[in-house]
């Protein structure tokens, strides 16, 4: 049976540039970080990116199946400087609202076999979020991608930092780790 432990929990008591998880344990055999998160900007969701023991040359390789009201894509990407490209919500629409309310985009991403320092680092991630900031959605559409990711590095995985590189991330925003054993 599974054995699953929450490492850590961050809860942005403020807006930040990034969420940052140093010192991960080496004593379980996969993680899984868990979101909550809010981008601090008035366009429709925004990207959400991971990086791996703070390895931001272009090592990473992803693919990802977006899906968003009628429309569905594959991309891939090979030589990126960040391990994910997923989705957060924003404040989108906030300011037509009375009163304000609040749009969080939520997600998982399962890294494998974290602690083996002779492969590279594999992910899987899910992520999902409102297409438009308006609550209740006035176009009932949702943005949902799902995709995996592999990074050159044939470190064990020690730290995780979540960033987008154009906003900064929201109050009350939060993350969670955990890890977890197969047997």
């Amino acid at each position: 049976m599974a054995v699953m432990e929450a490492i850590k929990t961050i809860r942005c008591p403020s807006v930040q540039a990034y969420i940052e998880i140093t010192s991960i344990p080496q004593t379980y055999e996969h993680l899984t970080l868990s979101w909550s998160l809010q981008g601090e900007t008035n366009t429709n969701r925004t990207g959400l990116y991971l990086i791996v023991n703070s390895t931001t040359s272009s090592t990473y390789n992803y693919q990802r199946m977006q899906i968003y009201g009628t429309n569905m894509q594959g991309q891939a990407w090979t030589g990126t400087t960040s391990g994910m490209d997923g989705t957060m919500g924003t404040a989108a629409g906030i300011a037509s609202n009375n009163p304000p309310k609040s749009v969080y985009g939520c997600g998982t991403v399962n890294i494998y076999d974290y602690t083996n320092s002779n492969k590279a680092t594999t992910a899987m991630f899910q992520a999902w979020s409102p297409e438009s900031g308006n609550v209740p959605l006035s176009n009932g559409e949702y943005f949902f991608e799902s995709g995996c990711f592999t990074g050159d590095s044939l470190n064990a995985v020690d730290e995780l930092k979540i960033y987008n590189s154009s906003y900064t991330i929201a109050r009350e925003s939060a993350v969670t780790l955990y890890g977890w054993n197969s047997s």
